[in-house]
């Protein structure tokens, strides 16, 4: 079966903390524009707290204040990629000015765009869309769908964790929304004990899963294909489900078409070697665990196959540099369980 190529994605990725501009050291303690009955109180107090955030040297935050294109993009680099960013004349309208190196770092590692004109606009205040975009995908939550209207998908993907702060697609976004944004992605990635009853199973992914539904080519049949995946910076955790035509079940023993399955998804991911291969059950069903790799994009596979009747389950974790840990293959692919 045909399956999607995933390493592509790694270099689009990075797990941030974020990091309010501009950043002053201050003392412990709440922000003194800050005050209990704020409605990003909890929000702006966690991240400092957890020491994601900082104020101004007068010990305030100014909540309410917008944050424009050039400051957003200084807190993604500077977060991400601290101390490393170089770079000029990457826009019509960004040449040496202080955020140049930002904004041509972060275009050049594919965070940001410019507008169909060529240019940036990097003193324009940042609205909604544009900062969802931006924050959610470098937390790695990237649509699973495309969608006509481009921002829509990442409406969509907001809705699907909990973690909208306007309804206003246009507002321009205070460094209050921003903070509560982050809160809410932030308690996202605590790991996420999901059940599908449509396709009778569980699992734990390591945070919040998005999902999308695809149609496969398989033998002149159009298979659907359930995907359910987490992405970090470096990893990305798959459990996917089709169901097999009867003539296909019927035509191959199980580990023929296990093997089918598994030679199918390494072709896509250009997996060169196998380094270790064994066949596994699960409560009677037989399965199939196996690690590859491709050398050439340091990408690593380690994936599980059952087949149950006619539905073939595959998980996989999407790694570069190395092989998942053991604790990562026990955590994710050990505690798939099949409903009753």
């Amino acid at each position: 079966m045909k399956k999607i190529k995933f390493f592509a994605v790694f270099s689009a990725f990075s797990l941030f903390l974020m990091m309010m501009q501009p950043v002053f050291a201050v003392e412990a303690g709440n922000f003194n524009d800050v005050s209990a009955s704020h409605a990003n109180y909890k929000a702006i107090t966690e991240l400092k707290t957890k020491g994601i955030v900082g104020g101004y040297s007068d010990n305030t935050f100014k909540p309410d204040n917008k944050i424009n294109r050039a400051e957003l993009t200084k807190i993604v680099v500077e977060a991400v990629y601290p101390g490393q960013a170089t770079g000029a004349n990457c826009f019509p309208d960004v040449k040496d000015e202080w955020f140049a190196k930002y904004v041509c770092f972060a275009q050049s590692k594919g965070l940001i765009n410019g507008y169909p004109d060529g240019k940036f606009y990097p003193n324009e205040n940042i609205n909604y869309v544009e900062a969802l975009k931006i924050t959610l995908g470098t937390f790695s939550y990237d649509p699973m769908e495309t969608t006509d209207v481009w921002y829509q998908a990442y409406l969509n993907v907001a809705g699907t964790l909990g973690v909208g702060v306007s309804t206003d697609n246009t507002e321009k976004l205070s460094r209050g929304k921003m903070a509560q944004l982050i809160s809410n992605i932030l308690g996202c990635l605590k790991p996420d004990t999901f059940t599908s009853k449509a396709g009778n199973f569980g699992i734990t992914f390591p945070g919040k899963h998005l999902s999308g539904t695809y149609p496969m080519e398989s033998g002149g049949l159009v298979i659907t294909l359930h995907m359910y995946g987490f992405k970090t910076s470096e990893k990305v955790f798959l459990l996917d489900y089709s169901d097999m035509p009867d003539a296909t079940i019927q035509a191959k023993t199980a580990q023929a078409l296990l093997q089918d399955e598994k030679n199918g998804a390494l072709s896509s991911l250009g997996v060169l070697a196998v380094d270790e291969e064994k066949e596994v059950k699960y409560k009677g069903y037989p399965g199939l665990f196996y690690k590859g790799k491709n050398t050439e994009e340091n990408g690593y596979v380690v994936a599980q196959t059952y087949l149950v009747g006619n539905r073939l389950y595959q998980m996989e974790i999407l790694a570069t540099g190395s092989y998942p840990t053991d604790a990562e293959v026990d955590a994710f692919i050990g505690t798939f369980k099949l409903l009753k």
